[in-house]
């Protein structure tokens, strides 16, 4: 039962870190029957259960059309853990992998053209279904070999995110174990009982991520520091350092991160306004804890609004990017929208036909 305790532990990190779930949510688990999404399953009850969250959820199988598909076993194992289960038909998948198969490439199929599919088949389902919320099963050390393969073969740094919101299909993606280790999740299978999985796709084990986690089993044999480093890395912001602009430290030790830079390993915790140019994730250390978005209205008017932030971080912020338009151009007029009244007068806005505004000159 250890095991299961450190995949718990390690959803209730990502579930306060990036606000994973929230009172109402109703959830689609994306559950293929392999051993991530199988403890995902069982993990999500009891945590549901000892962290008294409001939310429900039902298991979704996608049949691709792979030859072998739809194994016995997937019904029975969400029934033993307490899941309703529902099987979707999505036998276009494979049909169109087909297709994209070049001469002399055999039966493998291409991963990213597949990994795109399955996400639009999943949000079809969530919205037949009446979700809000798309759960999959990435752990860790996923989105280490991801950021691996962007680096290789994109020349990105990136890798997927905690928590993505898809403001035209009006649903959030999330992944619960982002913090969770693979280990910890094989050993979790053994000590529960859970079946064996059964591989359906015809390019399992000889994809590109096969051979990116080959390697990085080298390096961590090599250095064995380095699998923890990885890791760390990819949670701990403070730890990048590139060729731009990283953030803003503000005077009480928060830090303002713009999203577009981060975007792909960065959470919004509110959908930004309308028309936003620019939205800053706010952090303490790790955390994030709020948001505020800059938008240019002309050379000379800007508005600072969708302003989530606790009241000291939010008057630093404020003050901050007074400081910051001011010496961009003059004279610049700043609206503010979203603190109390009493906060904006006592930074000096006055009330105008636009809103609150103040002339920084």
């Amino acid at each position: 039962m250890h095991s299961i305790r450190k995949v718990l532990a390690a959803m209730r990190k990502a579930d306060e870190d990036f606000l994973l779930f929230e009172k109402g949510d109703r959830i689609a688990i994306g559950f293929s029957g392999g051993k991530d999404s199988m403890v995902l399953l069982a993990a999500l009850e009891r945590y549901r259960r000892f962290a008294k969250k409001d939310f429900s959820y039902v298991a979704v199988y996608l049949d691709l059309g792979f030859p072998g598909g739809s194994p016995a076993y997937l019904a029975e194992f969400a029934d033993r853990v307490g899941a309703p289960f529902v099987k979707k038909d999505a036998g276009f998948v494979y049909e169109a992998l087909l297709s994209h198969v070049r001469p002399g490439e055999g039966h493998h199929l291409p991963c990213s053209l597949c990994s795109r599919m399955k996400k639009a088949a999943m949000a079809e389902a969530a919205h037949e279904l009446r979700c809000n919320k798309v759960a999959f099963a990435h752990h860790l050390d996923d989105a280490v070999e991801t950021f691996a393969l962007n680096l290789f073969h994109a020349g990105m740094a990136a890798t997927f995110s905690p928590k993505m919101e898809l403001t035209r299909s009006r649903l959030a993606f999330i992944r619960p174990l982002v913090y969770a280790r693979e280990e910890d999740i094989a050993r979790t299978m053994k000590e529960e009982g859970f079946p064996t999985p059964v591989k359906v796709c015809p390019s399992d084990g000889i994809t590109e991520r096969t051979k990116v986690k080959g390697f990085l089993k080298e390096v961590y044999r090599e250095f064995p520091q380095s699998e923890g480093n990885l890791a760390l890395a990819l949670t701990d912001y403070r730890r990048l350092d590139l060729f731009f602009e990283q953030g803003i430290s503000l005077p009480s030790g928060y830090r303002l991160e713009a999203a577009s830079t981060v975007k792909r390993a960065l959470l919004l915790p509110h959908r930004p306004p309308r028309g936003t140019s620019l939205t800053y994730l706010c952090y303490e250390g790790r955390k994030i804890i709020g948001q505020l978005s800059l938008r240019e209205i002309d050379a000379h008017v800007h508005v600072l609004e969708g302003i989530h932030l606790p009241k000291k971080a939010r008057m630093e912020a404020i003050c901050h990017f007074e400081a910051l338009l001011r010496a961009k151009t003059s004279p610049m007029t700043l609206l503010l929208k979203g603190p109390p009244k009493d906060e904006k007068e006592a930074l000096g806005y006055r009330k105008t036909p636009r809103g609150y505004a103040k002339r920084l000159i």
